[in-house]
């Protein structure tokens, strides 16, 4: 998302939902084979993309059924592994997907190791020891609504 900028034109702070130096059970081996594979990192998308595969296919198979409305209700409070050290999850009452941000700072070119590595990573929010609800809307504070699905 941001290597083709440039560590010239890089500056400030960011939140990112992935980032290929997360050490956390499963990452760096997928981080490793992705490299060995594509010759780089993987970014957020790439970590995206391969995630909402692999969701979708375990709760297709949760659910026993392709259809989406047994889809959606299966994936609600559905815990699956991210990489991140702990489970992921969707919230029932608005399906959002609670997961932590890291937020990361941009290098400069002399503090990089390589051309991949653009970001210091100054914190992960919510910290491993806090829920995930501190960084999303409460329900009393959300105007979602979900429209019925029967």
């Amino acid at each position: 998302m941001a290597w083709p900028v440039g560590s010239e034109a890089l500056t400030g702070v960011w939140p990112i939902p992935w980032y290929h130096k997360i050490d956390a059970p499963g990452a760096r081996e997928f981080t490793t084979a992705f490299e060995r594979k594509f010759g780089k990192p993987l970014e957020n998308q790439a970590w995206g993309d391969y995630l909402a595969v692999k969701v979708i296919t375990a709760a297709t198979e949760k659910a026993k059924s392709t259809d989406s409305k047994a889809l959606v209700k299966t994936l609600e409070n559905f815990q699956f592994d991210g990489m991140r050290g702990r489970p992921l999850y969707f919230r029932d009452w608005d399906h959002q997907l609670m997961q932590p941000m890291y937020v990361v700072r941009a290098k400069k070119k002399a503090e990089m190791k390589d051309k991949w590595d653009i970001w210091h990573v100054e914190e992960e929010v919510p910290g491993k020891k806090e829920s995930w609800e501190r960084i999303a809307l409460s329900r009393k504070d959300s105007e979602c609504q979900l429209e019925p699905m029967d």
